[in-house]
């Protein structure tokens, strides 16, 4: 039997200690990605069904992009999409649990709304990570689509009818955040996406 000296039961402890504490990081980035999906949930939720455009300031955020191959088209930002999974998983990479879409606001001008150059996914804060934009915080126009992707340029329209009214210029490229899709409902009427532009 092994005998134990105070020294070696300090060193046995703090052992403990370190991968207990290791398991709380862990599980506090779990809460972490749980609780901002369930508020985008439930603000998407609350605003189904409306038509409703508006500005808001958004925080700065993160997201890990892939580049979308042309045609740039719904499979293609599929395939991408799946691509960013499969990097964050084998890389371990802090992602939520969301995609998105980037379309270029040349593509929403012409009238190819569907049309994306990067996919991505919201991820946390992480250094030197290859593929990682920052969003910076600042003022937003935005409304949710509902229902299936191809029919989401009357939401486009709608912004820039919105945009065109008040005298918002838009300064950046779309940023989609599905909300609900074919990753949490196989309904294609119950799909929720976030459309966003920054604004001034």
């Amino acid at each position: 039997m092994k005998s134990y000296t105070m020294e070696n039961s300090i060193v046995a402890l703090r052992k403990q200690l370190s991968a207990i504490q290791r398991q709380i990081e862990e599980l506090q980035m779990v809460k972490s990605r749980v609780e901002h999906r369930c508020l985008q949930l439930e603000h998407a939720v609350s605003a189904r069904g409306s038509d409703v455009v508006a500005l808001e300031e958004v925080k700065r955020q993160y997201i890990l992009r892939q580049k979308v191959e042309p045609p740039f088209l719904l499979e293609e930002v599929s395939i991408a999409t799946k691509e960013c999974f499969t990097r964050s998983f084998k890389e371990n990479l802090p992602i939520f649990f969301q995609s998105g879409a980037i379309i270029p606001y040349e593509n929403i001008r012409q009238g190819r709304y569907v049309e994306a150059s990067y996919a991505f996914l919201p991820i946390e804060k992480t250094n030197q990570v290859e593929g990682v934009q920052e969003l910076p915080a600042g003022k937003c126009v935005f409304t949710y689509h509902t229902g299936d992707y191809l029919s989401i340029g009357k939401s486009y329209e709608r912004i820039l009818q919105y945009c065109r009214e008040n005298g918002i210029r838009i300064i950046s490229d779309s940023y989609e955040f599905a909300i609900n899709d074919y990753l949490s409902t196989g309904d294609e009427n119950e799909y929720i996406t976030k459309i966003m532009f920054y604004v001034e």
